[in-house]
Protein backbone atom coordinates (compact mmCIF):
# COMPACT_ATOMS: atom_id res chain seq x y z
CA UNK A 1 0.00 0.00 0.00
CA UNK A 2 2.89 2.48 0.83
CA UNK A 3 4.58 1.66 -2.49
CA UNK A 4 1.16 2.60 -4.07
CA UNK A 5 0.73 5.65 -1.96
CA UNK A 6 4.67 6.52 -2.91
CA UNK A 7 3.92 5.74 -6.90
CA UNK A 8 1.15 8.08 -7.04
CA UNK A 9 2.93 11.24 -5.25
CA UNK A 10 5.27 10.95 -7.75
CA UNK A 11 2.82 11.07 -10.84
CA UNK A 12 1.13 13.88 -8.96
CA UNK A 13 4.65 15.97 -8.73
CA UNK A 14 5.20 14.59 -12.46
CA UNK A 15 2.05 16.52 -13.49
CA UNK A 16 2.29 19.53 -11.67
CA UNK A 17 5.40 19.91 -13.33
CA UNK A 18 4.99 19.21 -16.81
CA UNK A 19 7.41 16.15 -16.91
CA UNK A 20 6.79 13.49 -18.20
CA UNK A 21 7.96 10.39 -17.36
CA UNK A 22 7.58 6.28 -18.73
CA UNK A 23 6.26 4.14 -16.45
CA UNK A 24 9.76 1.97 -16.29
CA UNK A 25 11.13 5.57 -14.83
CA UNK A 26 8.74 5.89 -12.32
CA UNK A 27 8.93 2.30 -10.61
CA UNK A 28 12.45 2.97 -10.83
CA UNK A 29 12.06 6.03 -9.12
CA UNK A 30 10.13 4.29 -6.40
CA UNK A 31 12.54 1.92 -5.45
CA UNK A 32 15.69 4.08 -5.50
CA UNK A 33 13.46 6.09 -2.89
CA UNK A 34 12.70 2.49 -0.84
CA UNK A 35 16.22 1.86 -1.48
CA UNK A 36 17.53 4.42 0.07
CA UNK A 37 15.60 4.63 3.13
CA UNK A 38 16.42 1.13 4.11
CA UNK A 39 20.25 1.47 3.34
CA UNK A 40 20.61 4.85 5.49
CA UNK A 41 18.62 3.05 8.58
CA UNK A 42 21.07 -0.08 8.19
CA UNK A 43 24.06 2.26 7.75
CA UNK A 44 23.88 5.05 9.63
CA UNK A 45 24.77 2.69 13.24
CA UNK A 46 25.20 -0.93 11.91
CA UNK A 47 25.71 -1.71 15.12
CA UNK A 48 22.61 -0.34 16.66
CA UNK A 49 20.74 -1.68 13.63
CA UNK A 50 21.85 -5.39 14.15
CA UNK A 51 21.02 -4.99 18.05
CA UNK A 52 17.90 -3.69 17.56
CA UNK A 53 16.32 -5.31 15.11
CA UNK A 54 17.97 -9.36 15.47
CA UNK A 55 16.09 -12.24 14.31
CA UNK A 56 12.85 -12.58 12.65
CA UNK A 57 10.58 -10.46 14.59
CA UNK A 58 13.01 -7.77 14.29
CA UNK A 59 12.84 -8.31 10.77
CA UNK A 60 9.30 -7.83 10.52
CA UNK A 61 9.17 -5.12 12.65
CA UNK A 62 12.31 -3.49 10.78
CA UNK A 63 10.16 -3.51 7.85
CA UNK A 64 6.99 -2.08 9.50
CA UNK A 65 8.69 0.77 10.58
CA UNK A 66 9.54 1.91 7.08
CA UNK A 67 7.72 4.36 4.93
CA UNK A 68 8.58 3.55 1.55
CA UNK A 69 8.12 -0.17 0.84
CA UNK A 70 6.71 -3.48 2.91
CA UNK A 71 8.38 -5.81 0.66
CA UNK A 72 10.00 -8.12 3.27
CA UNK A 73 11.73 -10.33 0.32
CA UNK A 74 12.89 -6.77 -1.13
CA UNK A 75 14.21 -5.58 2.23
CA UNK A 76 16.00 -8.74 2.90
CA UNK A 77 18.34 -8.56 -0.56
CA UNK A 78 19.29 -4.97 0.20
CA UNK A 79 19.97 -5.39 3.79
CA UNK A 80 22.09 -8.67 2.75
CA UNK A 81 23.76 -7.23 0.17
CA UNK A 82 25.26 -4.18 2.48
CA UNK A 83 26.37 -6.50 5.53
CA UNK A 84 29.22 -9.27 5.75
CA UNK A 85 28.95 -12.73 6.55
CA UNK A 86 29.56 -12.46 10.05
CA UNK A 87 26.84 -9.37 10.58
CA UNK A 88 24.36 -11.79 8.74
CA UNK A 89 24.79 -14.81 11.43
CA UNK A 90 24.22 -12.00 14.37
CA UNK A 91 21.33 -10.81 12.39
CA UNK A 92 19.70 -14.03 12.08
CA UNK A 93 17.78 -13.23 9.57
CA UNK A 94 15.71 -15.84 7.19
CA UNK A 95 14.29 -14.39 4.24
CA UNK A 96 10.11 -14.23 3.67
CA UNK A 97 8.81 -14.08 -0.12
CA UNK A 98 6.01 -11.40 0.44
CA UNK A 99 4.76 -8.29 2.60
CA UNK A 100 4.65 -7.59 6.11
CA UNK A 101 1.27 -8.13 6.03
CA UNK A 102 1.10 -11.61 5.04
CA UNK A 103 3.92 -12.16 7.23
CA UNK A 104 1.98 -11.54 10.33
CA UNK A 105 -1.15 -13.32 9.19
CA UNK A 106 1.17 -16.56 8.62
CA UNK A 107 2.44 -16.38 12.38
CA UNK A 108 -1.17 -15.94 13.31
CA UNK A 109 -2.31 -19.09 11.62
CA UNK A 110 0.30 -21.28 13.06
CA UNK A 111 0.71 -20.03 16.77
CA UNK A 112 -2.05 -18.94 19.71
CA UNK A 113 -3.20 -16.11 21.34
CA UNK A 114 0.15 -17.01 24.12
CA UNK A 115 2.43 -17.22 20.98
CA UNK A 116 2.47 -21.02 21.46
CA UNK A 117 2.34 -24.01 18.33
CA UNK A 118 -0.71 -24.72 18.10
CA UNK A 119 -1.23 -27.76 19.52
CA UNK A 120 -2.85 -29.36 16.05
CA UNK A 121 -0.68 -28.22 13.87
CA UNK A 122 2.48 -29.72 15.64
CA UNK A 123 4.40 -33.04 14.28
CA UNK A 124 4.39 -34.29 10.72
CA UNK A 125 0.81 -34.71 10.94
CA UNK A 126 -0.22 -31.34 12.07
CA UNK A 127 1.82 -30.25 8.86
CA UNK A 128 0.04 -32.09 7.05
CA UNK A 129 -3.29 -30.70 8.38
CA UNK A 130 -1.54 -26.64 8.10
CA UNK A 131 -0.66 -27.52 4.42
CA UNK A 132 -4.19 -28.84 3.78
CA UNK A 133 -6.07 -25.93 5.26
CA UNK A 134 -3.86 -23.15 3.93
CA UNK A 135 -1.64 -24.30 0.76
CA UNK A 136 -4.06 -26.46 -0.75
CA UNK A 137 -2.29 -29.19 0.02
CA UNK A 138 1.41 -28.49 -0.83
CA UNK A 139 3.83 -29.37 1.66
CA UNK A 140 7.22 -27.50 0.49
CA UNK A 141 5.35 -23.99 0.19
CA UNK A 142 3.78 -24.53 3.87
CA UNK A 143 7.01 -25.38 5.45
CA UNK A 144 9.13 -22.37 3.41
CA UNK A 145 6.71 -19.99 4.88
CA UNK A 146 6.16 -21.16 8.29
CA UNK A 147 9.73 -21.50 8.47
CA UNK A 148 10.69 -17.89 7.62
CA UNK A 149 8.16 -16.40 9.82
CA UNK A 150 9.44 -18.39 12.99
CA UNK A 151 12.10 -17.61 15.49
CA UNK A 152 14.23 -20.60 16.15
CA UNK A 153 12.79 -21.73 19.38
CA UNK A 154 9.95 -21.62 18.46
CA UNK A 155 10.93 -23.84 14.92
CA UNK A 156 12.25 -26.19 17.72
CA UNK A 157 8.43 -27.27 19.00
CA UNK A 158 7.26 -27.25 15.53
CA UNK A 159 8.22 -30.73 14.92
CA UNK A 160 8.21 -30.78 10.83
CA UNK A 161 10.30 -32.41 8.29
CA UNK A 162 10.04 -30.79 4.87
CA UNK A 163 8.43 -32.97 2.73
CA UNK A 164 8.63 -31.89 -1.26
CA UNK A 165 5.01 -33.05 -2.87
CA UNK A 166 1.43 -32.58 -1.96
CA UNK A 167 -0.12 -34.06 1.40
CA UNK A 168 -1.98 -36.49 -0.48
CA UNK A 169 1.75 -38.26 -1.68
CA UNK A 170 3.01 -38.21 1.79
CA UNK A 171 -0.14 -40.06 2.98
CA UNK A 172 0.36 -42.79 0.21
CA UNK A 173 3.79 -43.09 1.38
CA UNK A 174 3.42 -43.58 5.11
CA UNK A 175 0.85 -46.10 3.80
CA UNK A 176 3.66 -47.97 1.87
CA UNK A 177 6.20 -47.96 4.55
CA UNK A 178 3.61 -48.52 7.63
CA UNK A 179 1.37 -51.41 8.39
CA UNK A 180 -2.27 -50.86 10.14
CA UNK A 181 -0.29 -50.92 13.87
CA UNK A 182 2.28 -47.30 12.59
CA UNK A 183 4.55 -49.97 12.52
CA UNK A 184 7.81 -50.54 9.85
CA UNK A 185 6.33 -53.01 7.73
CA UNK A 186 8.37 -55.85 8.00
CA UNK A 187 9.32 -56.55 4.39
CA UNK A 188 11.26 -52.92 4.13
CA UNK A 189 13.01 -53.52 7.23
CA UNK A 190 17.54 -53.27 7.02
CA UNK A 191 19.42 -52.38 3.86
CA UNK A 192 17.73 -55.39 2.08
CA UNK A 193 14.28 -53.46 2.79
CA UNK A 194 15.45 -50.37 1.76
CA UNK A 195 16.81 -51.76 -1.89
CA UNK A 196 13.53 -53.91 -2.14
CA UNK A 197 10.87 -50.43 -1.40
CA UNK A 198 13.54 -48.63 -3.90
CA UNK A 199 13.23 -50.74 -6.61
CA UNK A 200 9.37 -51.06 -5.91
CA UNK A 201 8.56 -47.58 -6.20
CA UNK A 202 11.03 -45.35 -7.03
CA UNK A 203 12.75 -47.95 -9.83
CA UNK A 204 15.51 -48.16 -8.01
CA UNK A 205 16.66 -44.49 -6.91
CA UNK A 206 17.40 -44.89 -3.12
CA UNK A 207 18.43 -41.12 -2.70
CA UNK A 208 14.97 -40.38 -3.27
CA UNK A 209 13.99 -43.41 -1.50
CA UNK A 210 15.66 -42.36 1.58
CA UNK A 211 14.65 -38.67 1.32
CA UNK A 212 11.16 -38.81 1.08
CA UNK A 213 10.51 -41.87 3.30
CA UNK A 214 12.74 -39.55 6.32
CA UNK A 215 10.76 -37.13 5.73
CA UNK A 216 7.15 -38.37 6.16
CA UNK A 217 8.15 -40.70 9.34
CA UNK A 218 9.49 -37.23 10.97
CA UNK A 219 12.99 -37.52 9.83
CA UNK A 220 16.51 -39.26 11.66
CA UNK A 221 15.66 -39.31 14.88
CA UNK A 222 11.76 -40.71 14.29
CA UNK A 223 13.21 -43.48 12.00
CA UNK A 224 16.16 -44.83 14.28
CA UNK A 225 12.61 -44.91 16.58
CA UNK A 226 10.36 -46.67 14.78
CA UNK A 227 13.63 -49.34 13.34
CA UNK A 228 13.52 -48.43 10.02
CA UNK A 229 17.53 -49.80 9.70
CA UNK A 230 17.97 -47.79 6.52
CA UNK A 231 21.58 -45.90 5.67
CA UNK A 232 21.40 -43.38 2.42
CA UNK A 233 22.68 -44.78 -0.41
CA UNK A 234 23.94 -42.04 -2.99
CA UNK A 235 23.06 -43.92 -5.79
CA UNK A 236 20.57 -46.99 -7.11
CA UNK A 237 19.86 -50.55 -6.23
CA UNK A 238 22.16 -51.59 -8.79
CA UNK A 239 25.10 -49.88 -8.13
CA UNK A 240 24.06 -51.08 -4.44
CA UNK A 241 24.38 -54.69 -5.56
CA UNK A 242 27.11 -54.19 -7.68
CA UNK A 243 29.74 -52.88 -4.33
CA UNK A 244 28.21 -55.88 -1.91
CA UNK A 245 29.45 -58.38 -5.06
CA UNK A 246 32.68 -56.47 -5.41
CA UNK A 247 33.43 -56.90 -1.68
CA UNK A 248 32.39 -59.90 -1.49
CA UNK A 249 34.67 -61.38 -4.21
CA UNK A 250 38.05 -59.56 -3.49
CA UNK A 251 40.01 -59.23 -0.20
CA UNK A 252 41.31 -55.71 1.28
CA UNK A 253 44.72 -56.33 0.05
CA UNK A 254 43.19 -56.48 -3.82
CA UNK A 255 40.65 -53.91 -3.01
CA UNK A 256 43.51 -51.53 -1.78
CA UNK A 257 44.71 -51.07 -5.83
CA UNK A 258 41.14 -50.48 -7.24
CA UNK A 259 39.74 -47.50 -5.90
CA UNK A 260 39.75 -45.93 -9.19
CA UNK A 261 38.70 -49.02 -11.15
CA UNK A 262 35.60 -50.07 -9.44
CA UNK A 263 34.88 -46.24 -9.56
CA UNK A 264 34.74 -46.14 -13.13
CA UNK A 265 32.73 -49.32 -13.57
CA UNK A 266 30.05 -48.29 -10.69
CA UNK A 267 29.95 -44.53 -10.66
CA UNK A 268 31.21 -43.66 -13.58
CA UNK A 269 34.56 -42.75 -12.41
CA UNK A 270 33.18 -40.55 -9.45
CA UNK A 271 35.49 -41.81 -6.43
CA UNK A 272 33.79 -39.35 -4.11
CA UNK A 273 30.39 -40.83 -4.56
CA UNK A 274 32.21 -44.29 -3.75
CA UNK A 275 33.99 -43.49 -1.02
CA UNK A 276 30.55 -42.08 0.85
CA UNK A 277 28.95 -45.21 -0.31
CA UNK A 278 31.27 -47.55 0.93
CA UNK A 279 31.87 -45.18 4.45
CA UNK A 280 28.42 -45.82 4.75
CA UNK A 281 28.13 -49.60 3.94
CA UNK A 282 31.44 -50.44 6.11
CA UNK A 283 29.77 -52.65 8.58
CA UNK A 284 27.82 -54.34 5.91
CA UNK A 285 30.65 -54.80 3.27
CA UNK A 286 33.64 -54.43 5.50
CA UNK A 287 33.78 -54.92 8.86
CA UNK A 288 35.34 -52.37 11.36
CA UNK A 289 36.67 -49.04 10.84
CA UNK A 290 40.42 -50.26 11.13
CA UNK A 291 39.89 -52.94 8.75
CA UNK A 292 38.09 -49.96 6.27
CA UNK A 293 41.50 -47.87 6.90
CA UNK A 294 43.86 -50.32 5.69
CA UNK A 295 41.73 -49.44 2.36
CA UNK A 296 44.10 -46.05 2.36
CA UNK A 297 41.22 -44.83 -0.52
CA UNK A 298 41.17 -41.24 -1.29
CA UNK A 299 38.05 -38.93 -0.87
Amino acid sequence: MRVKVLLLSVLLSVSFTQRSYSDTELCLKVFESAREEVLSKVLRDKALFLREYKGQLGYARFVEELEKTDSMDYVFDLVSKSINKEEKGRLGWQGYKGKVSGYREERLRILNEKGEIREEYIGMEGYARFAEEYYAGYMEKAYINVSSVLEKSEKGRLGWQKYAGKVSGYREERLRILNEKGEIREEYIGMEGYARFAEEYYAGDMKKAYINVSSVLGGVHATRKLGLGWKQIQGSVSQFNALKEIFSIYSVKELKEMQSQIARDIFDGDKSKLYVNVSVLREELIGDRETFNKLNWQR
